[in-house]
């Protein structure tokens, strides 16, 4: 959410109508783990749920949540007052002060609690700590101290507001071979070898397994990138690697990796869609690069649908989305 009107309107009805002196509610009427909580149905009926109304658990997690935030928007005042909440939470555990899941209201003050919420004491339930709470309030604290910076946290800045989306997409054609970049010339499309664009152009499952030792230490027991299949935002960037720089295919596109690019109709309407979405939801700097990969059997089977989106593209707009069609070698400056 970029507006800043929206996020303090939403924040504000968050604290108001959710929060609470232990936490925050998780949403209204939420019976998780309250005392009349019937654990061996599978869900409940809308009228039902009135009786959770005013006594639902609270959850410190909420208030980590607010300090990590407050350090990361340098508010460190308000990052000192989440803190001195937080603190007063803290359950005694095996001789350390540690956060639990949540707090509920204790059968015997159910009553007065649904008559004036936010009255009673509430007590802490017995999973501590939960260490999704534990590790950011102890995040709150570094950033707090000076330990860490933020920046150490979130290196791409995507704490920071910016704009979403990008002016254009820009988009090239990538021939699985010599006969098939020779072929398109032929049809006059500006096409050129990767290599002479200075880079090295490989299929997205390189680049999944690159991620996969990025953030990886054998020492503290991190096993990196999970092996995610990469989208097309992540492989519509270049990438360095040593003296290497490298494009990637999209998965979308390749025969590889996803089956329905062997239907011709298919990958021309997987085509737009993604400009759509890389148009819409880009983010970082430059202009995010769309490779299309271009098999001699697209050109033997469907040579007429191929060039039927080719012309799109050189029009400079596809479904209201501008591109800009050229050879790799032009357009990776822009990337």
């Amino acid at each position: 959410v970029e507006d800043p009107g929206l996020i303090e309107r939403t924040n504000a009805r968050i604290r108001r109508e959710l929060g609470g002196a232990y936490g925050y509610k998780r949403f209204r009427r939420d019976g998780h783990q309250t005392v009349v909580e019937d654990i061996s149905r599978l869900h409940y009926e809308r009228e039902e749920l009135a009786k959770f109304e005013g006594i639902e658990s609270e959850w410190p997690l909420f208030l980590a949540y607010e300090l990590m935030t407050a350090c990361c928007e340098q508010r460190w005042d308000d990052a000192r007052l989440w803190r001195h909440r937080l603190e007063s939470l803290q359950v005694d555990h095996d001789g350390e002060r540690l956060f639990p899941e949540l707090y509920l209201v204790p059968e015997e003050l159910l009553a007065l609690e649904r008559r004036n919420p936010g009255s009673q004491r509430r007590v802490a339930n017995e999973n501590v700590p939960l260490l999704w709470t534990q590790s950011l309030a102890w995040l709150g604290e570094m950033l707090l101290e000076g330990l860490i910076e933020a920046e150490d946290l979130d290196p791409c800045g995507r704490r920071h507001q910016g704009a979403l989306g990008s002016p254009a997409v820009l988009v090239a054609l990538v021939p699985a071979n010599a006969d098939v970049a020779q072929r398109l010339l032929n049809l006059g499309l500006p096409v050129s070898q990767p290599e002479h664009a200075g880079l090295q152009v490989l299929p997205s499952d390189a680049l999944r397994d690159r991620l996969e030792r990025v953030g990886a230490d054998a020492a503290l027991g991190l096993t990196g990138h999970p092996p995610l299949r990469p989208e097309t935002t992540v492989t519509a960037r270049l990438y360095r690697q040593g003296d290497l720089s490298l494009g990637f295919l999209p998965a979308v596109l390749e025969e590889g990796t996803f089956f329905l690019s062997h239907d011709p109709c298919h990958f021309v309407d997987t085509v737009v869609n993604e400009l759509h979405l890389l148009q819409r939801h880009w983010q970082g700097p430059g202009a995010p690069l769309l490779l299309i990969p271009v098999q001699a059997a697209l050109l033997e089977r469907s040579s007429n649908l191929l060039l039927e989106l080719i012309g799109r593209l050189q029009s400079g707009c596809v479904e209201g989305v501008p591109v800009q069609f050229g050879d790799l070698a032009t357009l990776a400056q822009q990337a």
